[in-house]
């Protein structure tokens, strides 16, 4: 077995040259590609489901366990990719979300054995995904519980969920054109109105009247 210190140096490895392929919203397929070639000699099995996402299992269903690490990253195709080291940390665009993350489940499912997990590298986590690569594995393994991997380093583990609640919305006015709609309703003044709601500080807690014997 692996000391510590080589599993940390394998992990930033895996980590660097998956962050050094493009793969951002839409396009992760190369990345997919890229984890089945890595995990050509693995245990487990493998496979592409119909979102995209590359399963790999360890026994049959039911799973009690689904791990998930999205392999999608922010960036756009014209993102000049590559990764630096800078006083001892890693540097470069999707280093942090996810590619240490991608790169800690590959080490962790090397080795597992035999048993009802299942570790799901999904697509369509960031931009207008909408999580739905993350969506589909849910639906269609039915684990008893799931857990999301994001990485940002190796020396830390956090266990707290900040939790991802996406929405579509839709704004209509009376107003529109800036000439002879001047004075009435915009949809745009009432968007910007609901960003300044959601993004202002909290409205304080309401205030109930208490009854006291005698009061």
């Amino acid at each position: 077995m692996r000391d510590a210190v080589e599993d940390t140096g394998a992990i930033a490895a895996d980590a660097v040259a998956l962050a050094g392929l493009h793969g951002g919203p839409g396009h992760e397929r190369v990345r997919i590609e890229w984890l089945q070639r890595r995990l050509a000699d693995a245990p487990g099995s493998r496979r592409v489901d119909d979102a995209g996402n590359l399963v790999w299992t360890f026994g049959p269903p039911p799973y009690r366990l689904a791990v998930l690490a999205h392999v999608d990253d922010v960036f756009g195709e014209d993102t000049r990719r590559g990764v630096t080291e800078r006083d001892g940390w890693l540097c470069g665009p999707g280093i942090g979300d996810n590619a240490v993350a991608v790169a800690t489940a590959v080490a962790v499912g090397e080795r597992t054995g035999p048993g009802p997990l299942a570790v799901v590298f999904t697509v369509g986590e960031e931009g207008l995904g909408g999580l739905r690569g993350a969506r589909h594995a849910c639906r269609e393994l039915a684990p008893e519980a799931v857990l999301a991997l994001e990485g940002h380093g190796l020396d830390r583990v956090f266990t707290e969920a900040v939790g991802s609640l996406r929405v579509r919305l839709t704004v209509t006015g009376p107003g529109g054109h800036s000439w002879w709609d001047r004075g009435r309703p915009s949809a745009v003044h009432e968007l910007v109105g609901v960003v300044l709601a959601l993004t202002g500080p909290p409205a304080p807690p309401s205030i109930s009247p208490t009854l006291t014997d005698g009061g």
